[in-house]
């Protein structure tokens, strides 16, 4: 069975202060640390550290992503939209970065629920 991996990252953004975190999906074998290589490269995101990936099949990954948010948000909180909806996201960019669009001000108490989440989403190890 095809897999792919749901991250948790931690980075800092170029212009803006402190620290954020996301989760995410990759749909890909290759590090996590490729899906970002281009926005550290440019400069756009730095201090950049993969805290957690876990594995999971190809075709549940984005339910287990939004099973995250979901879990987050509901303890947490997040961004009420227009249409009544909470979002993931509790932090918005002066400007749009592609692929940087689900992230939150870090918070440790978050992270560590965010890990202990992923944790039971999938595995370490293939």
């Amino acid at each position: 069975m095809k897999k792919g991996k749901l991250y948790l990252v931690r980075f800092s953004i170029i212009g803006e202060k402190g620290h954020f975190y996301k989760i995410g999906l990759h749909r890909s074998t290759s590090d996590v640390y490729n899906r970002f290589q281009k926005e550290i490269e440019e400069g756009i995101i730095h201090k950049f550290k993969i805290l957690l990936s876990v594995w999971v099949p190809i075709n549940v990954l984005e339910e287990r992503e939004d099973e995250c948010f979901k879990s987050i948000t509901n303890k947490f909180g997040g961004y009420k939209a227009k249409d009544g909806k909470i979002k993931f996201h509790n932090f918005f960019l002066k400007e749009m970065i592609n692929g940087l669009t689900e992230i939150r001000i870090y918070n440790q108490e978050e992270v560590n629920f965010a890990h202990q989440l992923l944790l039971t989403k999938g595995s370490r190890y293939i």
